[in-house]
């Protein structure tokens, strides 16, 4: 029997002893009985806990040669492939892409990187939250959350030699007011003036915003919005951000790659692992990234 169904036996056994000495109808129970029930009942208890501590151990060395083998076939399956499961995102590098206000915790893990033609990449997952502390109406303090993000964090080198600062964000403002009051509502403490473009169908999902409109045209070419249309209405809530010759996704989800799981066979495992990481080493053709514009190597 697995470690965990012992414990959670013995845990179970543990309160029924327990149960016997102090929850039993028909008066008060004698010295004798007492003992019978609570002994056995700390005994089991003990039992319990070891087998706990035993199973969470058994269960940290899975973990981590779940991880050395998710390392291999990374390392394996994309050319300079790695992965590190405690790696991730910078703070300083998300919140200097300007997609995102600060956020009050963040977290980041399962950085994957790798090279996908001439297109070098990496993404992570990022959980940023901003807590709250309310009183509710009986006067107690608790913690509320809200999530900012939470997501995979893409980050490639771009195709194209620019110098401004470009956003993309979701388009709420025109969705909700309409197009005259919602497009001045876009520009109130915007980072960067909005970016006109001629793409009715992208201007319907996305605002943009640049240090420059010329760069800004440059970089979004009828193709790449097209493309992240589509990609738009994959993953909704959709942010980019082109900045220092790299082109960033923050695409909301679970972020579900390389999570531990248990397959009959190794071959079995490499097609999962595979399979997870497949949908973000795929962006590179999504957006077609390998396609080098004049001057970019």
């Amino acid at each position: 029997m697995p470690c965990g169904a012992l414990a959670a036996v013995c845990a179970l056994g543990a309160v029924v002893f327990f149960w016997l000495a102090f929850a039993l109808p028909g008066g008060e129970p004698s010295r004798g009985q007492m003992v019978a029930a609570v002994v056995p009942g700390v005994a089991l208890a003990g039992v319990a806990i070891f087998w706990a501590l035993r199973w969470a151990k058994q269960d940290n060395l899975a973990q981590a040669a779940f991880a050395r083998f998710a390392a291999r076939t990374v390392a394996v399956a994309l050319e300079e492939g790695r992965y590190e499961p405690r790696g991730g995102v910078p703070e300083a590098e998300y919140r200097a892409s300007g997609l995102f206000p600060k956020s009050d915790e963040y977290r980041t893990g399962g950085l994957v990187c790798g090279k996908e033609g001439t297109t070098a990449f990496r993404f992570a997952r990022i959980l940023a939250e901003n807590v709250e502390i309310v009183r509710d109406a009986k006067g107690n303090m608790r913690e509320r959350r809200r999530t900012v993000f939470s997501g995979v964090w893409f980050t490639a080198d771009f195709n194209k030699d620019f110098s401004a600062h470009t956003r993309v964000v979701p388009d709420t403002a025109e969705r909700v007011f309409g197009k005259g009051l919602g497009r001045w509502m876009q520009n109130l403490g915007a980072r960067g003036k909005l970016v006109e473009l001629e793409s009715p169908e992208f201007e319907k999902m996305f605002a943009v915003y640049s240090d420059s409109q010329q760069d800004a045209r440059y970089v979004l070419s009828p193709a790449l919005m097209e493309r992240l249309t589509a990609l738009g209405k994959r993953f909704r809530g959709l942010r980019v951000a082109f900045r220092d010759g790299e082109v960033v996704l923050a695409l909301p989800g679970e972020g579900a790659y390389l999570d531990m799981s248990r397959t009959e066979t190794a071959d079995g495992l490499v097609k999962v692992l595979l399979a997870g990481i497949a949908p973000y080493v795929g962006l590179v053709g999504d957006l077609d990234l390998n396609t080098r514009i004049w001057t970019k190597e």
